[in-house]
């Protein structure tokens, strides 16, 4: 998404398949790669540590969440997932 805005290309999130399909240039991955820093993304083993250290680091009592995931039943299961992770934490 933030790859399309880039390029002033804006619309909705692309699907699994639209992003599966596109024509990866060396500036997309070197973009995406950027963006990737500092982000929480997979599982629960590789999202656990990320956000633990956040915490641990920045001292915070809440953090704001984003999805960018296609359909609304996933971006609901992720923000659930981490739910999941920080209750367990906290």
């Amino acid at each position: 998404m933030f790859l399309r805005m880039m390029k002033g290309q804006l619309g909705k999130l692309p699907s699994k398949q639209e992003a599966a399909a596109h024509a990866w240039t060396p500036e997309d991955l070197a973009f995406v790669r950027q963006r990737r820093n500092g982000q929480a993304v997979g599982g629960p083993e590789t999202v656990r540590p990320v956000l633990r250290n956040l915490l641990e680091k920045t001292g915070v009592d809440e953090l704001m969440m984003t999805t960018q995931m296609h359909a609304a039943v996933d971006r609901i299961r992720s923000i659930e997932m981490v739910n999941t992770l920080l209750n367990k934490y906290l």
